[in-house]
């Protein structure tokens, strides 16, 4: 519940919905997948369901306009944790 109340706290002093609020949070932590996934191994359509994005077109969409590339550019130039970067 306070966790609730922190969002909604957040979403008026920044003048979103609470609704826009938690979608721009799920993006965030759609990137942070992204980023840290290995490119080979992970499936877009996988990420964007599991956090409760269920049009992939809206998704990909909203990745773009708030990061300025499509989520499977981001997943290509990702380098995981601990990997050497292709040389």
């Amino acid at each position: 519940m306070r966790g609730l109340k922190r969002d909604l706290g957040r979403s008026r002093r920044l003048g979103i919905a609470p609704q826009e609020s938690l979608r721009i949070q799920r993006l965030h932590q759609s990137r942070r997948l992204l980023r840290t996934s290995c490119h080979d191994q992970t499936i877009i359509t996988q990420i964007a369901f599991g956090l409760g994005f269920w049009d992939l077109g809206r998704f990909s969409g909203a990745y773009g306009l708030l990061y300025g590339e499509r989520p499977s550019e981001t997943l290509r130039r990702t380098v995981p944790e601990g990997s050497a970067p292709a040389r």
